[in-house]
Parts: C-alpha cells; structure tokens; sequence
C-alpha cells in the first residue's frame, strides 16, 4: 500500500493557525469587553491547528486512502449548505436559517440511516434547540445582536 502525508490538512491548518493569530492581534484594538469574543475564537483556532499539525508530525506518514464518488460528493453538499446558510442568514434571520441548515447537514452526516420525516424532525427540532441557546447566548448573553429576518424578535 502507498503511504503518504496529509500535506494538504497541513497546509490548511497552517493557515488556519496563522488566521488565528491575526484575529488575536486585529484583536488587540478593540475594547476588552469586545476583544472576549475574538481573542477566545483566535485561542481555540490556533490551539486546534496547532494539535493538528503535531498529531500529523507524530504520526507520520499514514496508507493512503481514497473518498468514493458519494464522499465527494457529500463533501460538495455540506459546503453548498454551509454558503446557503450564509447567504440566507440575513433575509431568514439566525433561527430559520440555522435550524435548516442545521436538518440538511444532520441528513446529509448521518449516511447510515435511512432519512424518514421522523429522523428529520428529531434533527429540526435539536436544530432549533441549539440554535435558541446560541441567539440567547449572543443576544441576551453578550450583547451581540443576530440577525432576526422573518422572526420579530
């Protein structure tokens, strides 16, 4: 079998380590209340590129695997429902926006079942939990307002 380094996944989390610590220092020009937020995202970005980077140098070159056409395409999917997701957040609002995309990413994750409306709705409805905590937690919480769209609050 061939063996090879993931020198791609490399690449990306260098990059993603160095995006973080850019976050940290743009960072640095807010007030301390707002630099919470970012100096937190830069923190855990760099902390998990970094992890990253040293679990592939530790562990070497691994057997090359190869996706079969229905993982790229999945691949494909999960990213064209992530930008729908952005395009869509300020027309629906962060409630509706998310607990869709949150089902269509949860269907298109769980590969091994079957998906039934009862599986969806389960999905929908943890959705929608999750997406309440996090508008809670922003709006309420933080003081960050999102983005209401059809909803009125």
């Amino acid at each position: 079998m061939k063996t090879r380094q993931d020198t791609g996944s490399l690449v990306v989390s260098a990059g993603l380590a160095l995006l973080g610590f850019l976050a940290w220092s743009y960072a640095a020009d807010f007030s301390p209340m707002g630099a919470i937020f970012p100096k937190t995202f830069a923190i855990v970005l760099m902390v998990c590129s970094l992890g990253y980077i040293a679990l592939c140098l530790v562990r070497g070159k691994e057997e090359a695997k190869t996706a079969g056409g229905e993982q790229r395409w999945r691949g494909l999917l999960l990213f064209a429902v992530l930008l729908l997701w952005c395009l869509l957040l300020n027309k629906l609002g962060f409630i509706i926006s998310s607990v869709i995309s949150y089902t269509i990413l949860a269907a298109l994750t769980d590969h091994d079942r079957k998906v039934t409306p009862q599986r969806l709705g389960r999905h929908a409805a943890s959705g929608l939990v999750i997406a309440g905590l996090f508008y809670l937690g922003f709006s309420q919480g933080l003081g960050v307002p999102l983005p209401q769209g059809l909803l009125p609050f």
